[in-house]
């Protein structure tokens, strides 16, 4: 049996820091990286592949550690297994060190059993992992019937766990009560070879070494039910077992050689296979979209740093707002307010859903304090504002995507145009374009089965707006609001066609639906296929991306400030990701908290401004009458 790289790499290393010991901290600042020795194979590996040994000097010294002297300017980058702490924020700040995170990996715990389990086994809650790992399990817990009652009775419970001082047995650890793991369990470096022939047999190791096996999900209190190991469920903090992989940049290093290279490839799409090779889990593509735009930010000079905790909702929040826009936000905006007047209940509310062109007349009119749309702000409504001496400031806020799924085998064509896309769904096409050569001639002569959701439903409006104006739906089809059912049914009839959200999608392919196939469209602009960057960029033609627009003055209030940091908080993700938005992760919620400290700073800048000069002009009209 042989030792993973990563392990070798790791033992090699802590090796080497028993002998070097305190002599590691006496190196030269320019160009050193300190930090996790958990994350320094994964750093080695991306320093060669970058080709950058000769320049970089990479150093273990712990996690916080390496963050106290990245803050102390004593090294250009630190890598770590723990967001950096608000006092090391500060630190950094104090000393004028502008920083930028990247996002390296992921170090991801999945627990295998032996595949005659799945009969009986396949999520894990944390009563049953503390059953089977936690100390108190020791000569207590021995037959799988004690653990889950759906066992065979009698079948013995043989529990492997990782060699003690590795970073697999301290992610176990966390997981179960008490200190340390049940002392009757076996080590092993290789749980998939130890359990492979005993029935009963259960252990841990990471995902990227134990797929094709029987892997158990989690459910516990933070999971929302059982979830399985991946980067997305990790990243939308979903699944426990899991260890961040992070890197901060001092920014005014970025340039430099040997970290700009490094750099540039941890926000290249050749990280993903660096980062597998070297035995973790590589992030999902919106987190490599926003190591990207970090990158973009720190090459500019500017901080790319995810900061909270710099606002805080009031106790006994009081006050009134006054929100309007589009009928397709009503369900997010709706399910924000609801859990902030949960908690805040002397907070006033007023909702209405009259369309954009109305709302932006009303927020130009004083009546409205934000407005939530799919559109931008006009020319004409921007001046409307200036004449009511009303500045407005807009944000976006994140998409949502819709796409189509034709039958594999289908006579639908390679692409769709907008134009074709609105024959076939409009009210009018009803008992008219029944086939696909209906829509166009040069399309085959095989019947056209369309399945969409229930009418009324936000794909439904999003999809209709989206083809041409004024749609109302047609009436011939099959109805159904489960996106698996649609997926289904449109790859078992030929000539079928249905569409679903981004987020729908998702599910449909974890759930392993076969016989489909993604429909590109043409805008005007040549065909464009759906993925997260053609939806992240605006070219897939059925993309929508909701703005804020708010009455700049009432953004130092505290009911706007209130309801807009709730909005972009943790408690929140549930409403983002119940309407739909594509990519939104608790990572993208605290950029956006950081965006708004921003937004509530100069807003509070303005009005201390406009105080100024209508107490100049006070005092000026003071001294000409008195003149």
């Amino acid at each position: 049996m042989t030792l993973s790289p990563r392990r070798c790499a790791l033992s090699l290393m802590l090796f080497g820091i028993l002998l070097a010991g305190p002599a590691l901290l006496a190196q030269e600042p320019a160009m050193r990286i300190t930090g996790s020795a958990i994350v320094e194979p994964l750093l080695q590996a991306m320093i060669d592949a970058a080709g950058v040994g000769q320049a970089l000097h990479s150093e273990t010294t712990g996690s916080r550690t390496g963050l106290t002297l990245l803050c102390n300017g004593d090294s250009a980058l630190s890598s770590s297994t723990q967001s950096i702490s608000e006092e090391q924020i500060k630190a950094c700040a104090d000393n004028d060190i502008a920083l930028a995170e990247f996002t390296l990996g992921h170090h991801i715990l999945a627990v295998v059993t032996h595949p005659a389990n799945a009969e009986f086994i396949n999520c894990l809650n944390e009563a049953q992992m503390a059953d089977i790992f936690a100390p108190s399990a020791a000569g207590n817990n021995t037959r799988w019937d004690q653990v889950v009652a759906a066992a065979p009775e009698g079948l013995a419970l043989t529990v492997y766990v990782p060699e003690a001082l590795t970073a697999e047995y301290s992610l176990l650890d966390t997981l179960v009560s008490g200190d340390g793991l049940r002392d009757d369990a076996l080590f092993t470096r290789d749980a998939v070879a130890a359990i492979a022939g005993q029935p009963g047999a259960i252990g841990v190791a990471t995902v990227e070494d134990v797929q094709g096996q029987h892997i158990l999900a989690l459910n516990t209190a933070d999971s929302e039910g059982c979830r399985a190991p991946s980067a997305a469920t990790v990243e939308n903090g979903l699944y426990p077992a899991a260890g961040q992989l992070l890197l901060y940049a001092n920014v005014a290093f970025v340039n430099e050689p040997g970290v700009n290279e490094l750099l540039s490839l941890i926000a290249s799409e050749d990280a993903a296979e660096v980062v597998t090779t070297a035995g973790f889990t590589s992030v999902t593509e919106a987190v490599a979209t926003e190591n990207q735009e970090r990158l973009r930010a720190a090459l500019q000079g500017e901080s790319a740093l995810l900061a909270t905790g710099d606002y805080f909702i009031p106790e006994g929040l009081g006050g009134a707002l006054r929100i309007g826009g589009s009928g397709v936000e009503y369900e997010f905006v709706n399910a924000t307010n609801a859990s902030l007047q949960a908690m805040s209940p002397g907070l006033t509310v007023t909702i209405t859903q009259k369309g954009a062109p109305a709302a932006f007349r009303e927020l130009c009119g004083g009546a409205l304090d934000l407005v939530f749309s799919g559109r931008t702000i006009s020319a004409e409504e921007l001046a409307a504002c200036a004449d009511s001496n009303i500045e407005s400031y807009t944000m976006a806020l994140g998409s949502r995507a819709l796409v189509l799924l034709a039958n594999e085998n289908s006579a639908a064509p390679a692409c769709l145009t907008a134009a074709q896309l609105g024959d076939i769904w409009r009210a009018e096409s009803t008992g008219a374009i029944m086939r696909w050569s209906d829509v166009d001639p040069n399309f085959a002569d095989e019947a056209l089965t369309l399945f969409a959701p229930e009418p009324g439903s936000l794909q439904t409006d999003m999809l209709l707006a989206a083809s041409a104006a004024g749609l109302t739906g047609r009436l011939d089809i099959e109805l159904d609001d489960d996106p698996l059912y649609r997926a289904a049914a449109t790859a078992n009839v030929p000539g079928a066609l249905t569409f679903m959200s981004w987020e729908e999608y998702g599910r449909v392919q974890e759930n392993g639906q076969e016989h489909i196939r993604l429909l590109p469209l043409d805008a005007g602009a040549g065909c464009v296929s759906p993925s997260f960057a053609s939806i992240r960029d605006g070219s897939w033609p059925l993309t929508q991306t909701t703005r804020l627009t708010a009455n700049r003055s009432r953004l130092t209030l505290p009911a706007v400030q209130s309801f807009l940091w709730h909005m972009s908080s943790e408690e929140n993700l549930s409403a983002w990701e119940s309407a739909g938005f594509v990519g939104v992760r608790l990572s993208s919620l605290n950029s956006l908290q950081a965006s708004l400290v921003s937004v509530f700073d100069e807003a509070a800048i303005a009005a201390l401004e406009r105080m100024g000069d209508e107490a100049d002009d006070s005092e000026d009209a003071e001294e000409a009458a008195s003149g």
